[in-house]
Protein backbone atom coordinates (compact mmCIF):
# COMPACT_ATOMS: atom_id res chain seq x y z
CA UNK A 1 0.00 0.00 0.00
CA UNK A 2 1.20 3.38 -0.01
CA UNK A 3 0.17 7.30 -0.18
CA UNK A 4 -3.01 8.12 -1.62
CA UNK A 5 -3.13 11.60 -3.61
CA UNK A 6 -6.64 13.35 -3.35
CA UNK A 7 -5.85 16.52 -4.22
CA UNK A 8 -3.04 17.84 -6.20
CA UNK A 9 -1.35 21.32 -6.62
CA UNK A 10 0.48 22.78 -9.41
CA UNK A 11 3.50 20.72 -9.46
CA UNK A 12 4.12 17.65 -7.47
CA UNK A 13 7.04 15.53 -7.89
CA UNK A 14 9.57 12.64 -5.80
CA UNK A 15 12.83 14.05 -5.35
CA UNK A 16 16.29 13.14 -4.09
CA UNK A 17 19.63 14.86 -4.34
CA UNK A 18 19.47 14.51 -8.04
CA UNK A 19 21.50 12.46 -10.76
CA UNK A 20 25.45 13.33 -12.53
CA UNK A 21 25.74 9.48 -14.28
CA UNK A 22 23.31 11.11 -17.73
CA UNK A 23 25.01 14.55 -17.93
CA UNK A 24 26.84 12.93 -20.88
CA UNK A 25 23.52 12.36 -22.58
CA UNK A 26 22.13 15.81 -21.97
CA UNK A 27 19.75 14.66 -18.78
CA UNK A 28 19.78 17.27 -16.03
CA UNK A 29 20.85 16.80 -12.80
CA UNK A 30 16.87 17.41 -11.90
CA UNK A 31 16.84 16.95 -7.58
CA UNK A 32 15.47 18.85 -4.67
CA UNK A 33 15.17 23.02 -5.74
CA UNK A 34 16.02 23.07 -1.70
CA UNK A 35 18.29 20.96 -0.79
CA UNK A 36 18.72 22.69 3.02
CA UNK A 37 14.61 21.63 3.69
CA UNK A 38 14.57 18.44 2.28
CA UNK A 39 17.99 17.22 4.43
CA UNK A 40 16.35 18.28 7.19
CA UNK A 41 13.00 16.46 6.95
CA UNK A 42 15.58 13.29 6.25
CA UNK A 43 17.28 13.67 9.43
CA UNK A 44 14.67 14.54 11.84
CA UNK A 45 13.41 10.71 10.78
CA UNK A 46 16.97 9.66 11.31
CA UNK A 47 16.71 8.58 7.15
CA UNK A 48 19.69 8.16 4.93
CA UNK A 49 19.89 11.84 4.40
CA UNK A 50 19.21 11.26 0.23
CA UNK A 51 15.68 8.76 1.37
CA UNK A 52 13.32 10.36 -2.12
CA UNK A 53 10.82 12.83 -0.53
CA UNK A 54 8.60 14.42 -2.12
CA UNK A 55 8.26 18.01 -3.32
CA UNK A 56 5.48 20.48 -3.62
CA UNK A 57 5.14 23.45 -4.99
CA UNK A 58 2.68 25.55 -2.95
CA UNK A 59 -0.63 24.81 -1.42
CA UNK A 60 -3.67 22.61 -2.41
CA UNK A 61 -1.96 19.25 -1.33
CA UNK A 62 -3.98 16.57 0.06
CA UNK A 63 -2.75 12.87 0.59
CA UNK A 64 -4.28 9.75 2.36
CA UNK A 65 -2.06 7.42 4.39
CA UNK A 66 -2.93 3.99 3.72
CA UNK A 67 -0.41 2.23 5.98
CA UNK A 68 1.34 3.27 9.57
CA UNK A 69 4.49 5.11 9.38
CA UNK A 70 6.26 8.35 10.69
CA UNK A 71 6.78 11.63 8.54
CA UNK A 72 8.35 14.90 9.00
CA UNK A 73 6.83 17.69 6.69
CA UNK A 74 9.45 20.52 5.97
CA UNK A 75 8.51 24.20 4.82
CA UNK A 76 9.51 27.44 6.17
CA UNK A 77 5.65 28.82 7.16
CA UNK A 78 3.08 27.22 6.30
CA UNK A 79 -0.30 25.68 7.91
CA UNK A 80 -0.42 22.02 7.34
CA UNK A 81 -2.99 19.72 9.38
CA UNK A 82 -2.93 15.98 10.24
CA UNK A 83 -6.94 14.85 10.08
CA UNK A 84 -8.28 18.43 11.74
CA UNK A 85 -5.03 19.48 13.98
CA UNK A 86 -2.61 21.63 12.85
CA UNK A 87 1.00 20.17 13.07
CA UNK A 88 4.65 21.87 13.67
CA UNK A 89 6.66 21.97 10.90
CA UNK A 90 10.45 19.77 11.12
CA UNK A 91 8.71 17.44 13.71
CA UNK A 92 8.15 13.92 13.53
CA UNK A 93 4.67 12.28 13.76
CA UNK A 94 3.46 8.88 13.22
CA UNK A 95 0.22 8.08 10.71
CA UNK A 96 -2.02 5.04 10.59
CA UNK A 97 -3.92 4.07 8.01
CA UNK A 98 -6.50 6.72 6.66
CA UNK A 99 -4.81 9.73 8.24
CA UNK A 100 -5.09 12.37 5.98
CA UNK A 101 -2.54 15.23 5.66
CA UNK A 102 -3.20 18.24 4.24
CA UNK A 103 -1.11 21.79 3.16
CA UNK A 104 -4.20 24.58 3.54
CA UNK A 105 -1.58 27.72 3.01
CA UNK A 106 2.13 28.57 2.31
CA UNK A 107 3.16 31.15 4.06
CA UNK A 108 6.96 31.75 2.82
CA UNK A 109 8.61 30.21 0.42
CA UNK A 110 7.26 28.45 -2.37
CA UNK A 111 8.52 24.61 -2.01
CA UNK A 112 7.82 21.93 0.41
CA UNK A 113 8.94 18.87 1.17
CA UNK A 114 7.23 15.41 3.03
CA UNK A 115 9.43 12.18 4.37
CA UNK A 116 8.64 9.24 5.49
CA UNK A 117 10.45 6.89 7.39
CA UNK A 118 12.96 5.00 5.26
CA UNK A 119 11.92 6.84 2.06
CA UNK A 120 9.43 6.35 -0.56
CA UNK A 121 10.06 3.50 -2.59
CA UNK A 122 10.26 5.21 -6.45
CA UNK A 123 12.06 3.42 -9.61
CA UNK A 124 15.76 4.67 -9.17
CA UNK A 125 16.87 5.34 -13.22
CA UNK A 126 20.89 6.11 -13.31
CA UNK A 127 21.17 6.47 -9.43
CA UNK A 128 18.64 9.33 -8.95
CA UNK A 129 15.33 8.76 -7.51
CA UNK A 130 14.41 12.34 -9.23
CA UNK A 131 11.54 12.52 -11.43
CA UNK A 132 12.24 13.82 -14.87
CA UNK A 133 9.57 13.35 -17.44
CA UNK A 134 11.64 11.80 -20.27
CA UNK A 135 13.05 9.07 -18.29
CA UNK A 136 9.74 7.55 -17.98
CA UNK A 137 9.77 7.67 -14.37
CA UNK A 138 6.63 7.13 -12.43
CA UNK A 139 4.34 10.69 -12.06
CA UNK A 140 2.63 11.46 -8.57
CA UNK A 141 0.14 13.66 -9.63
CA UNK A 142 -3.23 12.86 -10.65
CA UNK A 143 -6.30 12.34 -7.81
CA UNK A 144 -6.48 8.59 -6.59
CA UNK A 145 -2.03 8.02 -7.66
CA UNK A 146 -0.34 6.16 -5.02
CA UNK A 147 3.29 6.24 -3.68
CA UNK A 148 4.62 3.16 -1.73
CA UNK A 149 6.52 3.45 1.63
CA UNK A 150 7.21 0.48 4.14
CA UNK A 151 5.11 0.25 7.27
CA UNK A 152 7.16 1.33 10.09
CA UNK A 153 5.36 0.80 13.27
CA UNK A 154 7.61 2.32 16.07
CA UNK A 155 7.92 6.36 17.17
CA UNK A 156 10.36 8.53 16.89
CA UNK A 157 11.34 11.03 18.96
CA UNK A 158 11.71 14.84 17.35
CA UNK A 159 15.03 16.19 17.56
CA UNK A 160 15.50 19.68 17.47
CA UNK A 161 15.21 21.60 13.87
CA UNK A 162 19.09 23.01 12.78
CA UNK A 163 17.64 25.45 10.00
CA UNK A 164 17.91 28.73 9.97
CA UNK A 165 14.62 30.51 9.02
CA UNK A 166 14.36 31.88 4.94
CA UNK A 167 14.80 35.81 4.90
CA UNK A 168 12.40 37.95 3.51
CA UNK A 169 11.77 39.14 0.22
CA UNK A 170 15.59 40.01 -0.48
CA UNK A 171 18.63 37.80 -0.08
CA UNK A 172 22.35 38.33 -1.20
CA UNK A 173 23.83 35.18 -3.51
CA UNK A 174 26.69 34.25 -2.69
CA UNK A 175 28.86 33.32 -6.38
CA UNK A 176 32.01 32.45 -7.94
CA UNK A 177 33.11 33.84 -11.42
CA UNK A 178 32.85 31.90 -14.05
CA UNK A 179 34.84 31.81 -17.57
CA UNK A 180 33.07 34.70 -19.57
CA UNK A 181 32.89 36.82 -16.36
CA UNK A 182 36.58 38.41 -17.19
CA UNK A 183 35.25 39.63 -21.04
CA UNK A 184 32.46 41.69 -19.10
CA UNK A 185 33.06 45.10 -19.24
CA UNK A 186 33.75 46.92 -15.85
CA UNK A 187 30.66 49.06 -16.06
CA UNK A 188 28.85 45.56 -16.38
CA UNK A 189 30.84 44.13 -13.46
CA UNK A 190 29.94 46.85 -11.47
CA UNK A 191 26.37 47.05 -11.91
CA UNK A 192 26.80 42.95 -11.35
CA UNK A 193 27.35 43.07 -8.04
CA UNK A 194 25.84 46.75 -7.07
CA UNK A 195 22.47 46.67 -8.66
CA UNK A 196 18.98 44.92 -7.42
CA UNK A 197 17.36 42.15 -9.47
CA UNK A 198 13.71 40.85 -9.69
CA UNK A 199 12.80 37.41 -10.19
CA UNK A 200 10.49 37.60 -12.95
CA UNK A 201 7.60 35.52 -13.22
CA UNK A 202 8.22 33.30 -16.07
CA UNK A 203 10.68 31.03 -13.44
CA UNK A 204 10.51 27.49 -13.33
CA UNK A 205 12.76 23.81 -12.50
CA UNK A 206 14.36 24.75 -15.51
CA UNK A 207 15.55 28.62 -14.66
CA UNK A 208 15.07 31.46 -12.88
CA UNK A 209 14.75 34.78 -14.92
CA UNK A 210 15.38 38.38 -13.65
CA UNK A 211 13.69 41.40 -15.11
CA UNK A 212 16.24 43.67 -15.46
CA UNK A 213 18.49 44.01 -18.60
CA UNK A 214 22.21 44.64 -18.57
CA UNK A 215 24.16 46.40 -21.79
CA UNK A 216 25.85 43.08 -22.92
CA UNK A 217 28.26 43.25 -25.91
CA UNK A 218 29.31 40.02 -25.55
CA UNK A 219 29.55 37.19 -28.17
CA UNK A 220 27.68 34.25 -27.91
CA UNK A 221 30.11 30.93 -27.27
CA UNK A 222 29.64 27.94 -29.37
CA UNK A 223 29.22 26.25 -26.81
CA UNK A 224 29.73 25.15 -23.03
CA UNK A 225 28.93 23.21 -19.82
CA UNK A 226 26.75 24.28 -17.22
CA UNK A 227 25.27 23.23 -13.70
CA UNK A 228 22.07 24.13 -11.63
CA UNK A 229 23.07 27.78 -10.21
CA UNK A 230 25.37 28.73 -13.26
CA UNK A 231 24.10 32.71 -14.39
CA UNK A 232 24.10 32.98 -18.29
CA UNK A 233 24.03 36.56 -19.60
CA UNK A 234 21.61 36.50 -22.62
CA UNK A 235 22.23 38.32 -25.96
CA UNK A 236 19.17 40.72 -24.57
CA UNK A 237 21.31 41.14 -21.59
CA UNK A 238 19.15 39.21 -19.41
CA UNK A 239 20.36 37.47 -16.40
CA UNK A 240 19.07 33.54 -16.22
CA UNK A 241 20.34 31.40 -12.92
CA UNK A 242 19.66 27.67 -13.95
CA UNK A 243 17.77 25.91 -12.01
CA UNK A 244 18.03 21.91 -11.16
CA UNK A 245 16.16 20.49 -14.62
CA UNK A 246 18.09 23.20 -16.73
CA UNK A 247 19.79 21.71 -19.74
CA UNK A 248 23.63 20.76 -19.24
CA UNK A 249 25.17 22.80 -22.14
CA UNK A 250 24.31 25.98 -23.32
CA UNK A 251 26.06 28.69 -25.37
CA UNK A 252 25.29 31.98 -23.47
CA UNK A 253 27.83 33.41 -21.87
CA UNK A 254 28.25 31.87 -18.24
CA UNK A 255 29.37 34.59 -15.98
CA UNK A 256 28.97 33.22 -12.53
CA UNK A 257 28.30 30.16 -10.41
CA UNK A 258 25.72 31.00 -7.15
CA UNK A 259 26.87 28.72 -4.37
CA UNK A 260 24.52 25.56 -3.22
CA UNK A 261 23.22 27.27 0.09
CA UNK A 262 22.36 30.31 -1.97
CA UNK A 263 20.81 28.40 -4.36
CA UNK A 264 18.61 26.59 -2.03
CA UNK A 265 17.65 29.51 -0.65
CA UNK A 266 17.09 31.67 -4.33
CA UNK A 267 14.50 28.18 -4.88
CA UNK A 268 12.50 29.64 -2.33
CA UNK A 269 11.32 33.08 -3.62
CA UNK A 270 8.69 34.42 -5.57
CA UNK A 271 8.44 37.08 -7.88
CA UNK A 272 9.01 39.56 -7.74
CA UNK A 273 11.07 39.22 -4.74
CA UNK A 274 14.79 41.29 -4.76
CA UNK A 275 18.34 39.59 -4.91
CA UNK A 276 21.98 40.79 -5.39
CA UNK A 277 24.97 39.04 -6.35
CA UNK A 278 28.00 38.78 -4.32
CA UNK A 279 31.31 37.73 -5.78
CA UNK A 280 33.39 35.18 -3.16
CA UNK A 281 36.33 34.27 -5.62
CA UNK A 282 37.00 34.68 -9.21
CA UNK A 283 37.39 31.67 -11.30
Amino acid sequence: MAIQLLKSGPLISVQDSGRFLGLQDGIPVSGVMDKNLFFETNRILKNKINSPSLEIFMQNFQIKFTKNTCFSFGAYDAKVFLNKNKIDLLKAYSVKPGDILKIQKINKGVWSYLSVKGGFNSQSVLGSCSYYKKLNMQAFKNKNDLLNYDAFEGQIKSSEAQLNEIDDANIELDCIALPEFKFLSETVKYQLFNAEFTLSRNSNRQAYQLNERLDNTLSEITTGAVLPGTVQFTSGGHLMILMRDSQVTGGYPRVLQVEENSLSRLSQMRPDDKIKFKLSEEF
